[in-house]
């Protein structure tokens, strides 16, 4: 996963997020960042392939990288308006997606979710973990 910060590598495959999985959760990959409040973030999947075993990230990229399939010109938005926690389901190459959060309202945790996620089993999952509390 790369994206428009710093800490989503800012496009750069060679600094991309990776994401985890388990042969139990397996096709659902995630991962949980802790990212900046109040702000909203550009990301898109990409997959490469290896790298072997003991070789650096960089000897992948010399094999071609597949990008996830979406129109020309967009990319996957959070918005971390106003939540601590943010949990999104989404699928590879699909613009749906499902969050879940906990907003932040006056030292109150509210929680919240915009769709049932029951759709998306085999899709991407990642946690989007906000927690620098002012």
């Amino acid at each position: 996963m790369v994206g428009s910060m710093a800490l989503l590598g800012h496009w750069d495959p060679a600094r991309a997020i990776e994401l985890n999985t388990t042969e139990a959760a397996f096709p659902v990959w995630s991962i949980k960042i802790d990212l900046p409040r109040d702000k909203i973030i550009e990301y898109k999947y990409l997959i490469i392939k290896g790298p072997k075993k003991g070789q650096p990230l960089s000897s992948a990229l010399k094999q071609p990288i597949e990008w996830e399939n979406l129109p020309a010109g967009i990319n996957r938005l959070v918005d971390t308006h106003g939540k601590k926690e943010i949990t999104i389901y989404d699928k590879m190459d699909d613009l749906e997606q499902t969050e879940e959060y906990v907003e932040v309202q006056n030292d109150k945790k509210r929680f919240g979710s915009d769709v049932d996620h029951g759709d998306f089993p085999a899709g991407t999952h990642h946690h989007f973990k906000e927690d620098n509390e002012n």
